[in-house]
């Protein structure tokens, strides 16, 4: 299985668990994207296949059946349990996976899952537990401590997270995700420096990244950073130029730089990509 991202967005309300995905670059790290979008529901992020939506569901629908038929079929209630994930029915993959591990077919796969399931149901206490095992199945499982940091952050464990993301990208340098993590802790805690570090790893890791370029242009801005944010944002819309918010991050900066002009022309942009002029 993979991996969240449970935030608190300084920009929306208090996250449910997870990211807003947006604009990610495909090339180079597909993986990235399947599973944040099947995975997680930062702003009560929609399944973004209709189609393979009512599929899925099509799917449970004949693992019900099949359980009815013979409710002792672990395969079953396993296939079941990892189709319910993908619809987000958490309290229908607890239910899956604990009949699972019940009968003694509890693998590094049903310990990971229900943990997550039970992360989304705020559960952090099993949630925890689970990761745990989940760990201790497979020691160099670095997504293993990418979720578990989740889980710590959301506990306020901050050090505890810390510790996991740092484990995670000593496992897989490369792994995008645990630096965004990572950074997230540290924005939590309002270590604005440090968050800025692990956000332009993430962005060099994946560089259509817009969630990430837009933190960390808050962070700039919190440290009276602004040429530093301009300069950021600046790539970030040669990269990205149709994302509406990189246009009205720019315009605050330019509103602090002493040119309305230049901030009005942006939010323009901004309300023309948004279809709003």
């Amino acid at each position: 299985m993979g991996f969240v991202f449970f935030r608190k967005d300084r920009s929306v309300p208090e996250a449910k668990l997870g990211i807003i995905v947006n604009d990610l670059s495909v090339l180079g790290f597909v993986s990235f994207l399947l599973l944040f979008c099947t995975r997680l529901s930062g702003q009560d992020l929609k399944v973004l296949d209709t189609a393979n939506y009512k599929f899925i569901r099509g799917e449970i629908a004949d693992k019900d059946f099949l359980i009815k038929m013979d409710a002792k079929d672990i395969d079953d209630r396993k296939q079941r349990g990892a189709l319910r994930y993908r619809v987000q029915d958490y309290k229908g993959v607890v239910e899956d996976y604990t009949v699972v591990i019940k009968a003694g077919m509890g693998d590094l796969e049903a310990y990971e899952t229900r943990g997550m399931a039970e992360g989304f149901l705020k559960d952090y206490h099993h949630a925890l537990a689970d990761l745990n095992k989940a760990i201790a199945l497979k020691p160099d499982y670095s997504e293993g401590y990418c979720e578990r940091g989740e889980v710590k952050k959301l506990m306020k464990d901050y050090k505890g997270a810390i510790a996991d993301y740092k484990k995670a990208t000593e496992l897989t340098p490369w792994y995008s995700e645990a630096w965004y993590g990572l950074a997230l802790v540290f924005d939590a805690m309002r270590d604005h420096k440090n968050a800025i570090g692990n956000f332009k790893k993430t962005i060099e890791l994946t560089p259509l990244f817009s969630e990430a370029y837009t933190l960390m242009v808050e962070d700039l801005i919190a440290i009276n950073d602004f040429t530093a944010a301009l300069a950021d944002i600046d790539s970030a819309i040669a990269r990205v130029p149709k994302n509406p918010r990189f246009y009205e991050k720019r315009a605050a900066i330019y509103q602090k730089l002493g040119s309305p002009e230049k901030a009005a022309v942006d939010l323009d942009k901004a309300l023309e990509l948004k279809g709003l002029k």
